[in-house]
């Protein structure tokens, strides 16, 4: 006769009710007190949510740095007379852009809390690990609140100015702050922006890297390909050309080599076409895509004379880094994706893997990948003209943007290349082919045109033959504009 379970608080053998949240068993008076203990916490973390409610209104009321640094940019422009208006009124905009983007990351994520809470209330559903997510997600939106509130969190910083050019000799940064509330800086797609449904972007791009004709001089690049933007707004570019990468600071009119360099050839002081880079922070090392050596290796930021190799005989062309440091590489000759752990020399299939093909459970030609939260992988899939969603496990993708089908229209897709989803799931897609970036919304089939609209050139409302793009944390979009040798950069309007 099969035994019967136990309460786990009397431990009577009459638990029939089971909570998934603790993995016990209840009698039906313990399951009715343990629910109600729960219930109880519940509203304990309604109470702290109404404070924040306070809190926030009082943040928002009382904060004074970003007039401050206002302040600071009307004396800095009374120096400089009219000379540099234009660009104090820039960086004005730059002020509000950023408290604008606090603001709203912290009543979204209230809303969120207040809506999660309202369910689990009307449900009734909550378990333990809900209570300790909760308790978590409000002390890490007190700790926004108390940086925001307690620390300037804007800058002023104005070293750059007597030798960047005119459209950016003055500029603002944001303060590091070291909390539990930042977002991860590892992958590019945990730190993107949160971006409205109708964001709009500057017609006119400015050139932030290259942009003096094809060659190997510290202010020049040949066929950039992959670009990886930094926290402190520094970009590093895989340099394709020239064997090298390379990072531009906030500002600067010159490049810093900081590996390869040397030529192209196998040493590990040297690299082959790299394709892609990424910054590994635990590490402090970069992670590049050797695509001529068929190898990925790792290159210290600092002691950078040399890399490691790290995984060979793959032939990689895109990169990303999920946050548990495990790294997700693309392979166009086998088409497919691979998951490394730290050390793994072989790694395991996460896409693709069944040979070149237009299936689902297939790809042709993986380029540019990024790894969600959820551990999905999300892949250019260049020959197949789609951008294929692969989750945790899953034996086969779906198709989020894109068919088989290659056409210059807003709903199919040509050779798509650098991808990003933003915080509201929208996808972005670079078309080289094409020579513009498209927007699509969750769940909407036909994208929008955001650059690049004005057909192949070098005309700054142009590109040709883009390759990756990327976000900094105020919405800016990068761009690496291959023909044209150049990094271009796109701002924010709405």
């Amino acid at each position: 006769m099969a035994s019967l379970n136990r309460c786990s608080v009397c431990r009577k053998r009459a638990g029939t009710c089971f909570c998934p949240g603790c993995n016990a068993y209840f009698c039906d008076d313990d399951f009715h007190s343990h629910r109600s203990t729960l219930l109880n916490e519940l509203d304990g973390l309604t109470i702290d949510r109404d404070d924040i409610q306070a809190k926030i209104t009082e943040a928002f009321s009382n904060n004074q740095s970003d007039k401050n640094v206002l302040v600071k940019i009307d004396k800095w422009q009374q120096k400089t007379i009219e000379k540099i208006k234009q660009a104090a009124d820039n960086a004005k905009q730059q002020v509000l852009q950023i408290m604008h983007v606090k603001q709203k990351d912290i009543k979204i994520r209230f809303q969120m809390l207040s809506q999660e809470l309202q369910e689990l209330r009307d449900t009734k559903g909550v378990v333990e690990q809900d209570i300790a997510r909760l308790q978590q997600e409000i002390r890490q939106i007190n700790d926004g609140l108390a940086l925001l509130v307690q620390s300037p969190v804007i800058e002023l910083n104005t070293k750059h100015s007597d030798q960047i050019a005119w459209n950016q000799m003055i500029y603002v940064e944001e303060k590091s702050m070291h909390s539990d509330y930042q977002i991860s800086q590892i992958n590019p797609s945990y730190c993107m922006p949160n971006i409205s449904y109708d964001a709009r972007w500057a017609e006119n791009g400015v050139t932030i890297a290259g942009g003096h004709g094809e060659g190997d001089k510290l202010n020049q690049l040949n066929h950039p390909v992959g670009i990886y933007v930094d926290h402190d707004l520094s970009i590093y570019i895989a340099d394709q050309q020239n064997h090298r990468i390379m990072r531009w600071k906030l500002g600067a009119t010159h490049g810093q080599v900081v590996a390869g360099g040397n030529g192209e050839g196998n040493r590990t002081n040297q690299l082959s076409k790299p394709k892609y880079v990424i910054v590994d922070k635990l590490t402090d090392s970069l992670i590049i895509c050797d695509n001529g050596n068929r190898r990925v290796m790792r290159w210290p930021r600092h002691n950078r004379t040399s890399g490691e190799i790290i995984i060979d005989n793959i032939d990689c062309m895109g990169l990303a880094m999920d946050n548990q440091q495990v790294l997700y590489v693309s392979d166009w000759d086998n088409s497919e994706v691979r998951r490394y752990q730290l050390g793994e020399k072989n790694g395991t299939i996460v896409a693709g893997g069944n040979g070149k093909g237009e299936r689902l459970n297939q790809l042709n030609g993986p380029c540019y990948i990024i790894v969600d939260q959820n551990y999905s992988v999300y892949v250019s899939d260049h020959n197949n003209h789609r951008v294929m969603k692969w989750m945790k496990g899953a034996k086969e993708g779906i198709v989020v943007v894109g068919s088989k089908q290659s056409r210059d229209d807003l709903v199919h897709l040509t050779s798509p290349r650098g991808i990003l989803v933003d915080q509201l799931g929208s996808m972005y897609v670079v078309s080289g082919d094409t020579h513009r970036v498209l927007r699509f919304q969750k769940n909407i089939t036909q994208g929008n045109v955001i650059v690049g609209s004005k057909g192949q050139g070098e005309q700054a409302n142009q590109l040709s033959r883009p390759n990756d793009l990327s976000f900094n944390r105020y919405g800016n979009l990068y761009v690496s504009d291959l023909g044209n040798n150049r990094i271009q950069c796109f701002s924010l309007q709405k």
